[in-house]
């Protein structure tokens, strides 16, 4: 019903939330995140959508239990040593360091965007 969908909804935003620390940028504590990962199998979800700002995307992708990437690109470059980026966090120290991606799929959306697909390597 609606309304499941809705009280499902609310647990995952407040276990999220539950996993971030407060600091100069939020972080994910992957002990808590993998504890409300496991309890929404339980639950019967298997798949979460986490729309964030290079932050979070990074501290996610940190706590290696990103299987998935759906990446929306824009057709703009956005230049400057301060400019934000999709992935931002503290960064890697050498290349062989990378989260890749394999079975890559590219998606024209409109006459700018286009979608990144792929699985986490």
């Amino acid at each position: 019903s609606n309304n499941n969908m809705k009280i499902k909804a609310n647990y995952i935003e407040d276990k999220i939330f539950e996993c971030l620390k407060s600091g100069k940028f939020f972080k994910i504590n992957k002990k808590k995140m993998e504890k409300v990962i496991k309890d929404l199998g339980q639950k019967g979800i298997d798949s979460v959508l986490v729309e964030g700002g290079g932050e979070i995307n990074a501290s996610l992708l940190e706590t290696g239990l990103v299987n998935k990437v759906y990446a929306y690109i824009a057709g703009k470059l956005i230049m400057g040593r301060n400019a934000k980026s999709p992935v931002m966090g503290d960064g890697i120290p050498l290349m062989n360091d990378a989260v890749t991606l394999k079975d890559i799929k590219v998606q024209q959306l409109d006459n700018i965007d286009i979608l990144l697909e792929g699985n986490v390597n």
